[in-house]
């Protein structure tokens, strides 16, 4: 006698989603992706919502808030990926991290040499301008193993008179660890920071160091870092940049068979970049720019950026619009925020078949007296032959 399909309750290892109950019906001839879709899709999707939820209000349903059950990829480093994520959660999406890139100390001797001559005499310079929270965590760190203690790279940051700036919710590391005195641009990115500088007449014939990522190949160093040295340069200040730490691409493109399978086959509702070299490592993950561009065009994947000025970088890189930008950049509420905006309750075109067709599959099935499910086509095969093509594109 067949034995029905079974697959242990609980979630599916790869993918990540709730698995399908064991000796679940389905109609006659049923594909085992129908079955799956089905299970999957019975709820309606939840109304957009403006208020990102909080994480106090612990008790609320997962289908009241405004991401529920949105698959978003996360592309940011570790470092911030574990911010970012907790507020999706928060806000009950399903994200999935993929680490296009890492962040990580300098490796490469001479740099680190350079590193440390800049910072031994601080007073030789008017403003310590962090254009990232990873740029302070190194400059403190190579303070520290210079002279020994946390409290002692403090103090020889408070003792030269420099004055430190940070963007946005930067600023926190710095005060954290001691420094007393932290300026933040009202616009928290580093053009915001230069016209801040300017504003306060402090750009000037100033000397201003700039502690910046060096970028690893085949990463291609982003705009952001020339363009800011490049305006200050052109406020009258004196840029001395300086390598603190290194971004490279954050894994082996042959760990992602998983992400690509749920990218091409449009699992994916967004992916959100926190910065434009996440952009260019998603292309190097995932076997070139085209891929991406074809998964993005045929599924209705909505690319969100934290901040125009990723947004920007991050279109320039994948030959594609990106639609969803964080009006506030200061912090991820304003990411998740135009996340919930953008995508909170709106099914993509696959989506809303899955959620028509697989409805009347479960009807037919209750009414057949839950049939069951016979061995199939594989999950590929089985789609392309019950989606239509606007759903599924060839």
């Amino acid at each position: 006698m067949q034995q029905p399909y079974q697959q242990h309750a609980g979630h599916d290892s790869l993918h990540g989603r709730p698995a399908v109950q064991c000796g679940a019906a389905a109609a006659p001839g049923s594909s085992r992706r129908q079955l799956g879709r089905a299970a999957l899709r019975q709820r309606q999707p939840q109304q957009a919502c403006t208020v990102v939820c909080s994480a106090a209000n612990t008790l609320t349903g997962n289908g009241s808030l405004p991401l529920a059950d949105k698959r978003i990829l996360v592309t940011a480093p570790r470092q911030y990926a574990t911010k970012l994520t907790t507020k999706l959660l928060e806000a009950g999406a399903r994200p999935l991290w993929l680490p296009t890139i890492q962040i990580a100390e300098l490796q490469h001797e001479p740099s680190q040499q350079a590193l440390l001559e800049s910072l031994r005499d601080l007073s030789r310079y008017d403003h310590l301008a962090f254009s990232s929270k990873n740029g302070i965590t190194a400059v403190l760190g190579a303070l520290q193993s210079w002279l020994g203690t946390r409290e002692a790279a403090v103090e020889h940051i408070e003792r030269s008179g420099i004055k430190c700036w940070a963007l946005g919710a930067d600023a926190e590391v710095l005060l954290e660890a001691g420094v007393k005195e932290v300026h933040r641009p009202r616009e928290p990115s580093t053009q915001g920071l230069v016209q801040e500088l300017i504003r306060c007449g402090e750009a000037q014939e100033k000397r201003v160091l700039c502690p910046v990522p060096r970028v690893l190949r085949p990463l291609v160093e982003p705009d952001v870092v020339p363009r800011f040295l490049t305006s200050l340069a052109q406020a009258g200040a004196e840029a001395v940049r300086v390598d603190a730490y290194e971004t490279g691409v954050g894994c082996m493109p042959a760990t992602c068979a998983a992400e690509w399978e749920l990218l091409m086959e449009g699992e994916l509702h967004a992916i959100a970049f926190s910065s434009t070299a996440e952009a260019q490592g998603l292309v190097h993950l995932m076997g070139g720019v085209g891929f991406v561009h074809q998964a993005v065009r045929a599924h209705s994947v909505v690319l969100a950026a934290h901040g125009p000025y990723t947004a920007a970088g991050a279109a320039s890189v994948l030959g594609v619009p990106v639609t969803c930008v964080s009006r506030d950049s200061s912090t991820f509420d304003g990411l998740v925020e135009a996340l919930s905006n953008t995508i909170g309750g709106v099914p993509t075109p696959r989506q809303q078949w899955q959620m028509t067709e697989g409805a009347k599959l479960l009807r037919r099935a209750q009414q057949q007296g839950g049939a069951v499910l016979p061995a199939g086509p594989s999950f590929d095969e089985a789609w392309k032959e019950d989606a239509p093509p606007e759903v599924w594109p060839a």
